[in-house]
């Protein structure tokens, strides 16, 4: 057994730092465990992954992938974001908060942290830019928002985070609503007092009424995407899965007849993109799974479940000890890896302490927030510096009071459970 168990960190070190793809560590180690220690026939491995996606909840991914490409194609971004900049942006610093509450709103619109990074990177780098910001912080601005795409409903990592858990994607999206626009308010007031007296930055002009009610009046339809999906989920007509498809119909609509902007070129553009992120996600679910039953096999659940329950450790405590090894984790390892390695060792000691699973999953969202904007991966910063040709050493500099806030929101939806089931408590 040893011996085995040397091999598969071998087989998962050495590809890793050669910068193979996530999943092939995650298979090569995995068939080592579960065939020379396990004794597990090879084709039995090979069901036992294929069942792990053979989901119906799974198949929402590439819907809601799709409707994110199909409402940046459509150039919807650009009016939610002057949605918010004609109501804050004479603030001080009111540009910058206008591309975080701009990422808040298309995260309702759109699953994925880094489409959102990209795409308010895009629509609000320029402006800002324009305003006297850095094309460094304004990277940063964008790419540490952009993760707010998959912490608002709806989310893909959401809908992979309540099959793994097993609870209601419906309760899961109620729950991280409230822990989302937390998060997107402390971004703004950090946005604020790290901003407020840069001398290149320039305030907006205040806009008039009239500016304000076209810009409410070209936003519009984009807010029928939510309404759509809050309806046919919470109105009992549809699982959360047919919502997605559902939704992406409703998208396509939005696009061709409200903002006519959406072109055949730009509905392959998106059809094509959605094809890449789901084959990506599918491949790193694929190999996780198998790495997750060669742990088990190893006994670590059961190891962490008995230490939990044996140390009389507080929930909260056991919430923050957790909360460490995801950060940690995160930073260098993609979140759909950390659902499905990270969660199932430690779901039976959440089950045997009596913390609730939506609220233990609400932290590992947020917890896997910090991660994703964390050095060296931070994935979403990354995706931001594109669209503008930023510095990556520089757009990672000026993102750290983001990563400080948070961290801060991360405490605060541990030491308050409430601001995760409320929302629960209404829509049930």
């Amino acid at each position: 057994m040893t011996f085995s168990i040397l091999w598969a960190i071998f087989l998962f070190v050495i590809p890793f730092f050669l910068s193979s793809p996530i999943f092939v560590c995650f298979v090569l180690s995995s068939f080592v465990i579960l065939i020379f220690t396990a004794n597990m026939p090879g084709m039995t491995i090979a069901l036992q992954a294929v069942s792990a996606i053979h989901s119906f909840s799974l198949v929402a991914i590439p819907f809601f992938i799709l409707l994110g490409y199909i409402m940046v194609e459509s150039k919807a971004v650009t009016s939610l974001f002057d949605l918010v900049r004609v109501f804050i942006g004479s603030f001080k610093a009111g540009l910058g908060m206008a591309v975080i509450m701009g990422s808040a709103l298309f995260g309702t619109m759109c699953g994925s942290g880094v489409a959102t990074a990209v795409a308010m990177s895009s629509a609000g780098g320029p402006e800002l830019i324009k305003s006297g910001y850095s094309k460094d912080r304004a990277a940063a601005i964008a790419g540490a928002a952009g993760c707010l795409g998959f912490m608002i409903p709806p989310s893909v990592v959401g809908v992979i985070l309540a099959e793994v858990t097993q609870t209601s994607v419906a309760d899961l999206f109620a729950a991280i609503v409230i822990p989302g626009f937390v998060i997107a308010l402390i971004e703004c007031v950090t946005c604020y007092l790290t901003c407020r007296n840069v001398p290149t930055i320039k305030r907006e002009p205040k806009s008039n009424w009239s500016e304000k009610r076209k810009a409410m009046y070209r936003a519009l339809p984009a807010f029928i995407i939510p309404a759509t999906l809050f309806v046919v989920i919470y109105g009992g007509i549809a699982t959360p899965t047919e919502a997605s498809a559902i939704a992406c119909f409703a998208a396509f609509l939005v696009g061709v007849f409200f903002y006519r902007q959406l072109t055949w070129g730009g509905v392959k553009r998106a059809l094509k993109d959605t094809i890449i992120s789901s084959s990506t996600i599918f491949c790193i679910i694929f190999g996780a799974v198998l790495f997750g039953r060669s742990l088990a096999v190893l006994g670590l659940p059961q190891a962490i479940a008995s230490w939990a329950t044996g140390s009389s450790l507080h929930p909260v405590m056991f919430l923050f000890a957790f909360s460490i090894i995801f950060l940690i984790l995160g930073t260098f390892l993609d979140i759909f890896a950390l659902l499905y390695i990270c969660l199932p060792p430690v779901l039976p000691a959440v089950t045997a302490l009596g913390i609730d699973p939506i609220h233990f999953g609400v932290v590992f969202l947020v917890a896997a927030f910090v991660g994703q904007i964390t050095p060296p991966v931070c994935i979403t910063l990354y995706a931001a510096t594109t669209p503008l040709d930023a510095d990556v050493t520089k757009t990672i500099r000026f993102a750290m009071p983001y990563l400080g806030a948070v961290v801060l929101s991360l405490i605060l939806v541990i030491l308050f459970p409430v601001l995760s089931l409320f929302m629960v408590g209404l829509t049930s």
